[in-house]
């Protein structure tokens, strides 16, 4: 065993016995490389700059070359938050000229963040040494739709309308963009501007038994954010709403399976949230899906995890009569109800669906744990495990 030799390195061997009156001759030479290693050293000079509110530029020289320890396959760079990486970006190496400064894009990167920006080399045994970090801060963008939107105090003439502020501000706050006007009549909308600090705002001069829309949304220093959109009836106080009737399933696949009914009454206000609830062969308990959803004409997406199962399952709100259910265990049989929700809060569940059986799907993971056992000269024995759906 010739041991200490240097990483991808080139050499010959030669051979000669010896004794008491000396060495011998020695054998042909036999060329032979040393197996590749991780790289010894790190990218140098490493610059960044963010281009816009998820993406950064970064630039770096690459190490030595003798140092890379075997093929250079390629470049990380890597955006660490808290101590922890966040997002990881590989680069090839520059296929003009590998030894110049090379530079890459990392993007996925949270609005108006912090990050410290490292750059490895790796080769095919694995990574090198991050270099030094540097500091970075993404730009900042408009922000994140508000949370929620109810109303209160509503009267004939007047609703005091109240939203919570948005998860990810994605900036600086300045204020908030509020529009309302009579439902499907867009000359008769009216705007305002209220300040960072206020979450509601009192609108006056209604009319009387008449449905209206709410929008509001944020605004950052970039601009107007998404808004969100509710809406309410005046002069008539909320009530719960009933359950949706003549639910229908259609289009079963192994995963998922289209739900459709027909909307009970709304309780006087526009309902903001459908929870599907499911009940299986495997567990008599029903378990739910939901997501708020205030503007039920548009797409969204409804998930959450089933406690049955600890998978999650998700709904697609395509319109104000169909529900896709994805996320559905294969070849299990299924009775799904529906629950409406409004600012006054649920539904009672409505009668239950057909019993229904997903398709069956091929197997999602291979057996674990296989073990193989010679047992004579003609003979193995094999064993595994069986990997079920989750």
């Amino acid at each position: 065993m010739i041991e200490e030799l240097i990483t991808w390195k080139d050499y010959e061997i030669q051979i000669a016995a010896f004794n008491e009156k000396g060495i011998g001759i020695y054998s042909s030479g036999i060329k032979v490389k040393t197996r590749e290693g991780v790289p010894s050293a790190s990218p140098t000079n490493v610059q960044a700059e963010s281009i816009n509110s998820t993406c950064v530029q970064v630039t770096w020289t690459p190490p030595n070359p003798q140092q890379i320890n075997g093929i250079n396959q390629g470049y990380k760079i890597q955006a660490w938050r808290d101590s922890a990486i966040e997002k990881t970006a590989s680069m090839p190496p520059s296929l003009f000229d590998p030894l110049a400064q090379q530079s890459g894009v990392i993007c996925g990167l949270q609005k108006f963040m912090a990050y410290n920006i490292t750059v490895l080399c790796f080769t095919n045994p694995g990574n090198g040494k991050p270099s030094t970090p540097v500091a970075v801060k993404t730009l900042e963008d408009v922000p994140d739709s508000v949370n929620s939107i109810h109303f209160e105090d509503i009267s004939d003439r007047a609703v005091k309308v109240v939203w919570t502020p948005p998860t990810k501000l994605n900036g600086v706050l300045i204020g908030y963009f509020i529009r309302y006007g009579v439902k499907d009549i867009p000359s008769s909308f009216r705007s305002m501007n209220v300040s960072s600090n206020e979450s509601a705002v009192k609108v006056n001069s209604l009319k009387a038994n008449t449905y209206y829309s709410f929008e509001v949304c944020g605004i950052s220093r970039v601009g107007r954010g998404q808004c969100k959109s509710a809406s309410m009836k005046s002069g008539v106080e909320p009530v719960l709403p009933k359950p949706p009737i003549n639910l229908a399933v259609s289009n079963i696949q192994p995963f998922s399976v289209v739900l459709q009914f027909t909307p009970g009454f709304d309780g006087n206000s526009s309902i903001t949230k459908w929870t599907v609830e499911a009940q299986t062969n495997r567990n008599a308990s029903w378990h739910k899906v939901f997501e708020h959803c205030e503007e039920p004409e548009v797409s969204y997406s409804l998930s959450s995890t089933t406690a049955a199962y600890g998978s999650a399952a998700t709904a697609v709100v395509s319109n104000m009569e169909s529900i896709v259910v994805y996320d559905l265990i294969p070849f299990v049989q299924y009775t799904l109800r529906l629950v409406a929700h409004n600012v006054v809060g649920p539904s009672a569940p409505s009668q239950p669906s057909q019993l229904f059986q997903t398709l069956q799907a091929p197997p999602a993971h291979p057996p674990r744990n296989v073990t193989v056992r010679t047992m004579s000269g003609t003979q193995l024995k094999v064993r595994w495990i069986v990997s079920f759906f989750k």
